[in-house]
This record gives structure tokens, sequence and C-alpha cells, in this order.
């Protein structure tokens, strides 16, 4: 589990060659973090006692690793992409929800 969630905060932050060696490491402990707070809320929703004390030890590691990560997704660069190009997500492409908008010509 620790490895799928490496793979998938390192997507988020577009990729492990946008990654400086500091943040790699910092994925690597995000990730292990992650899955050791998932264990425990798996067991206490199963009923067995969990020890609160050392959970909220591990959820302030984890959301301080996520905060100094950055808890959004980073745009990736597709332009060479084949597998974008030919659905219209290559070059050029805008997507029409995320158009410009002037503010000055508005009317009230």
């Amino acid at each position: 589990m620790a490895i799928a969630a490496k793979a998938a905060i390192t997507a988020d932050l577009g990729g492990e060659s946008e990654l400086s060696e500091i943040e790699k490491i910092l994925v690597e402990q995000a990730a292990l973090a992650s899955v050791v707070v998932k264990d425990a809320y798996t067991k206490w929703l199963g009923g067995e006692p969990i020890p609160l004390p050392e959970l909220s030890v591990m959820q302030n590691a984890f959301l301080r690793i996520a905060n100094d990560l950055g808890m959004r997704r980073r745009p990736k660069d597709i332009k060479g992409d084949q597998q974008c190009q030919g659905n219209g997500l290559g070059r050029g492409h805008q997507n029409p929800r995320h158009r410009s908008v002037n503010i000055g010509s508005m009317s009230a």
C-alpha cells in the first residue's frame, strides 16, 4: 500500500522528474505515514482499540509533510503526450469551461 501511495503522490506532484531529492524523501515519508494512519482507522472501524496518542502523532506528521509538499495537483506539460494529442488535449486546446472574462467589460 505504501508503494501505491508513493506512486499516487508522486504523480499528483507532476512525476518523479519534477521532484527535488528532498521532495522525493518527503513523498516516501508521506506515503508511509498515510498507510499507518489508514491502517489505524481501519482497525478502529472494525472495533479494535487503537492507541490514540500515537495515531494523533502520525496523523499530524502526515499533515505537516503534506503541507510541505503542497496539497494540490501540479499541472503537467502534455504537449508531447501522444495519448492527449488525439483527444484535443494537446497544444492549443482550451477548455471551454475555463475561458477568460474581462471584468472591466462586465456591466452591473
